[in-house]
């Protein structure tokens, strides 16, 4: 409620686009993004950047599953590991990041700021966690270790990745710091491994004004592929932070502590011509953060499925096609990290989330695995009606940092943990 306002008069400056046409315009998919002047501007969009590409890679190579990725999990874990590259592993590691043009100081330098800025909340629960996992066979260079305790708080402990233990030591690491909602990353036999690197991000919180349980009722959710099922959707009538196009509605739900989710809908003559991996290819970190300044407040009715998820999958692909390939060969240039060769050989990703009338709670878990080488108006408009009964883009986004957090494609509704 408290940032209505301010957003208000922002888009109110911005208003002069919106002046009528003469006859509405049929919807049309989102236009291709990115601005020709748009850049990165700080470490936050960077993070935010990266996810996007992910997500664009994953929506398609998953078409049809529910994605959900935490960029914010992702980019610190692979920071981690830029930190310790050199070469042209670093330049491609920095291209496909967003960050080569940033100084490798400033980085971790708002790496830090990042994270506890995030971590010191006090009405939500948000904790941000990272280790480093070294094969009792090599040494990571002192200065390397020196910086990502300093920077990442990320303690390196020795392990013998050749004992069965080795796993569940890391797994129950990554289940201590989710919360028990992602119970595994890794799995055995990890002989030929030399370091895991990883990051935990959990989340907690609930909604500023919570859905009235008693307004849940049940109705058909239709999926990406045309089938459908009955599920509980939650109800709130108010005043909302609200932007609508022709291809989408959108809509602000705020928790405590600058956090919100953010749901883009896309109207279903859009789905009608096209996929909701379409639908989400159109959007990246450009766009979004136009769009950011376009929500005003508006008064209307959300109807939003209760749906809880977990999805896993390896990022491997999607990094090498982003230009990241040498970090994976041979050719690889981790020499800042150890005096022994490393390459990346699976960059692992795994997610949980669920809503429901109170909040969200969401956790994201990313594994590097290396190997050796080898506005107001005078008139009130007409209050808006969104009902998310098919899929749609969310994410999970601090206004304080510019994180997004999590971000994914809700594809079918319900539970769909395995």
């Amino acid at each position: 409620m408290r940032n209505l306002l301010f957003i208000a008069l922002i888009v109110a400056a911005l208003s002069i686009f919106i002046a009528g046409c003469s006859a509405p315009q049929p919807p049309s998919p989102i236009p291709s993004p990115s601005p020709s002047n748009y850049s990165i501007a700080n470490l936050s969009d960077a993070h935010n950047a990266l996810g996007f590409k992910m997500l664009h890679a994953l929506v398609k190579s998953d078409s049809g599953k529910n994605v959900f990725i935490s960029p914010t999990s992702i980019s610190l874990a692979l920071s981690m590991v830029y930190d310790g590259s050199a070469g042209q592993t670093r330049d491609a590691m920095g291209k496909t990041m967003e960050i080569g043009n940033m100084d490798p100081g400033a980085i971790d330098n708002e790496s830090q700021r990042i994270m506890r800025s995030l971590t010191n909340r006090p009405n939500i629960t948000l904790s941000i966690a990272d280790s480093i996992w070294v094969s009792k066979t090599i040494q990571l260079k002192s200065g390397y270790q020196t910086e990502v305790e300093t920077y990442f708080d990320a303690n390196a402990s020795s392990l013998d990745f050749a004992s069965p233990e080795s796993a569940k030591i890391i797994n129950d690491w990554v289940s201590d710091r989710t919360n028990g909602r992602i119970n595994s990353v890794v799995q055995p036999p990890l002989d030929q491994v030399k370091a895991v690197l990883v990051n935990a991000v959990y989340f907690k919180g609930k909604w500023e004004e919570p859905f009235d349980k008693n307004e849940t009722k049940n109705d058909t959710f239709t999926a990406g592929d045309g089938s459908s099922a009955t599920v509980p959707f939650m109800q709130r009538s108010d005043a909302f932070n609200y932007l609508e196009t022709d291809a989408f509605q959108a809509i602000e739900l705020p928790y405590s502590d600058n956090l919100s989710m953010f749901v883009f809908l896309p109207k279903q003559q859009v789905l009608s011509n096209q996929k909701i991996e379409d639908f989400v290819r159109g959007m990246d970190q450009a766009q979004w953060s136009i769009w950011l300044l376009q929500f005003k407040g508006k008064e209307g009715t959300i109807l939003l499925p209760r749906f809880k998820t977990t999805y896993s999958t390896k990022l491997n692909q999607p990094l090498k096609d982003s230009g990241m390939g040498v970090a994976f060969t041979d050719s690889a240039d981790f020499s800042l990290m150890s005096q022994t060769p490393l390459r990346i050989d699976d960059v692992i990703h795994k997610t949980f989330v669920e809503t429901n009338e109170e909040g969200s709670e969401a956790a994201g878990v990313t594994a590097v695995v290396m190997v050796a080488t080898a506005m107001p108006v005078s008139n009130p408009p007409a209050p808006f009606y969104m009902k998310a009964d098919h899929p749609f883009f969310y994410a999970i986004y601090d206004k304080e940092t510019g994180s997004i957090l999590f971000m994914g494609v809700m594809n079918k509704a319900g539970d769909t943990s395995s």
